[in-house]
């Protein structure tokens, strides 16, 4: 019986074993369970850009993973915190004061806003 793609214990598998050889390039090859559902894990890691991975070439069928390495986005996505990637690509929304008094006369001004409601925002 086939397991189901995309498996995400054995992404999770993958990535920590590749996490303890980091920075190194490691040979994948004969990575339980099978050469096929690891490449298939992996190239959907390496499409994501946790993991780089080359793969065998020159007229083999199907192709196999043959190495892979982890990428500092796939160690942070390993991380419990998120890791930089996280950190790197927090985003501050600043939102003005005038922009929030006009957000609140736009919604007094709708028809469709009942009178109680009005009366109940403008008391704030």
């Amino acid at each position: 019986m086939e397991k189901p793609f995309p498996d995400r214990s054995l992404q999770l598998a993958l990535l920590e074993r590749l996490k303890e050889a980091y920075p190194e390039v490691v040979d994948v090859q004969g990575w339980p369970p099978d050469s096929a559902t690891v490449t298939r894990n992996l190239s959907y890691l390496h499409e994501h850009g946790l993991v780089e991975l080359q793969t065998s070439e020159f007229m083999q069928i199907p192709v196999y993973a043959v190495d892979a390495k982890i990428t500092a986005r796939g160690v942070g996505f390993l991380a419990s915190d998120g890791g930089l990637t996280a950190v790197l690509g927090v985003v501050t929304v600043r939102i003005e004061v005038e922009t929030i008094r006009d957000m609140i006369a736009a919604r007094l001004e709708r028809p469709d806003v009942p009178p109680e409601e009005k009366s109940q925002i403008r008391s704030i």
